[in-house]
């Protein structure tokens, strides 16, 4: 997990108002949330993440937020030089290019992985529109083999995943058509 800005709140405000106590091991976001127990890791910045991939935060302040969906991510992949999968702009979607001669290619991608937040329940948006969608992504590993797969899920929560159809709260074998 990569820091973000709701994370750091609790950091932000102890060293503006409780700087006394600030850095003691307790209020480290990671041993708050007991990430150990769960099997968890805090990374840095910039992670990798799989062959060629790379995660990162949204709100990083070395790559552009932009406005559609998947342009962030893509923005960092071009920046740096590597596929790119990152969170924060609670949009999804996979933006690519191709780069290279004589039919050796090799694509350029940046996936942003979307949100799972109740909009209804987001009451700083005013009229609850947000340029938002609610998913959620995966990258499937075979050794240097990375292929991107962004699962969107549907207003009643429900979604298509490995062949598994989720939907409230219950789990069968997705139909085949």
């Amino acid at each position: 997990m990569h820091l973000g800005n709701h994370d750091r709140r609790i950091s932000d405000y102890l060293h503006k108002y409780a700087p006394a106590v600030a850095d003691m091991p307790e209020w480290q976001f990671d041993r708050l949330l007991s990430f150990e127990q769960f099997g968890m890791e805090l990374r840095p910045s910039i992670a990798e993440l799989a062959p060629g991939w790379v995660s990162t935060h949204g709100d990083n302040r070395e790559i552009p937020l932009r406005p559609t969906a998947g342009a962030t991510a893509y923005a960092a992949a071009e920046r740096y030089g590597v596929n790119v999968a990152c969170g924060h702009t609670h949009r999804a979607g996979m933006v690519q290019t191709s780069h290279g001669y004589n039919g050796r290619m090799r694509p350029r991608i940046g996936l942003e992985i979307g949100h799972i937040c109740d909009m209804r329940k987001v009451s700083y948006l005013g009229s609850g529109y947000a340029n938002w969608q609610m998913a959620f992504g995966v990258l499937h590993v075979n050794g240097n083999s990375v292929q991107p797969q962004l699962v969107l899920i549907g207003n009643d929560g429900s979604f298509t995943f490995d062949g598994m159809k989720f939907k409230g709260g219950k789990i069968e074998r997705a139909a085949t058509e």
